[in-house]
């Protein structure tokens, strides 16, 4: 098998919906959220926000690593249901 098959494979497995469910999922529950409780964060320390917003704002994080993991979960109950070909 010749390096470029080897690609060829990768894109080929990297377009199904259960990675690509994966990727959304991961990206919400370790990028965003952590995005967000930062720049929540210093929103309030510099007085920029109230301290009354810092609930709003650990809500918003709550809820999108809710949705992150159930998008993951999604992505194995995905990946489990398919058939994968012997080689």
């Amino acid at each position: 098998m010749t390096p470029v098959g080897v690609g060829e494979d990768a894109m080929v497995r990297n377009d199904e919906p259960a990675m690509q469910y994966l990727a959304a999922g991961m990206i919400l529950l370790f990028g965003v959220t952590y995005l967000l409780a930062v720049v929540g964060q210093g929103l309030i320390a510099f007085h920029v926000v109230s301290i009354s917003l810092q609930s709003v704002f650990r809500l918003l994080v709550r809820l999108l690593q809710l949705v992150g993991l159930s998008l993951i979960a999604y992505s194995l109950r995905l990946a489990t249901g398919r058939r994968v070909p012997s080689r």
